[in-house]
């Protein structure tokens, strides 16, 4: 299977038929500090941030035009 660029797309091409890869839904990332984790997605990697919730607990960057959830989660083992 080889992969093509039409129109700035992936169109993934089998023998005679063509079909554009989808954008998929979104994508969770789990953190254990999103403010510490959106600055770190956005100096180093140039993430643009979309939104921050007032908690602190959630934020949604873009990235690769894909939106990245990042959701604070408690570490394992710890409560």
């Amino acid at each position: 299977m080889d992969r093509i660029y039409k129109n700035r797309e992936f169109v993934w091409r089998r023998g005679i038929y063509e079909s554009k890869a989808l954008k998929s839904g979104n994508s969770h990332i789990p953190v254990r500090n999103v403010m510490d984790s959106l600055n770190w997605y956005t100096e180093k990697l140039g993430a643009a941030k979309s939104y921050r919730d007032e908690k602190g607990k959630m934020a949604i960057i873009n990235m690769a035009s894909q939106s990245f959830f990042l959701l604070e989660t408690p570490q394992r083992g710890k409560s």
